[in-house]
């Protein structure tokens, strides 16, 4: 079935551009790590009384940032997975004094 779909497609007298024949899937935009940092922080500040979070570290691996942080008024710490491409949480880890 495939060669006769070639055979079909190679006997033509019209050149077919190669775009028609070859499929793109688009890319989503990655986040910066500052967007990464923005998401996790609004997620974190929806209760101001727990108080300020302090980001400590943001690193990238395997299409997630792995973002730690700490809020010293609740002696709260912890890490979050941040999707680099969906920005959704996708895990991570918290432990609070």
């Amino acid at each position: 079935m495939i060669v006769l779909l070639l055979a079909a497609i190679l006997s033509t007298h019209h050149a077919l551009p190669m775009s028609n024949l070859l499929l793109s899937v688009p890319r989503q935009q990655m986040l910066t790590p500052e967007e990464a940092t923005q998401v996790l922080t609004a997620i974190l500040s929806k209760n101001p009384a727990l108080g300020p979070v302090k980001i400590t570290s943001v690193t990238y691996a395997n299409g997630q940032y792995y973002i730690r942080y700490i809020r010293e008024t609740n002696c709260e710490s912890g890490t979050h997975i941040i999707d680099a491409y969906t920005g959704e949480t996708v895990g991570g880890t918290r432990s609070q004094c």
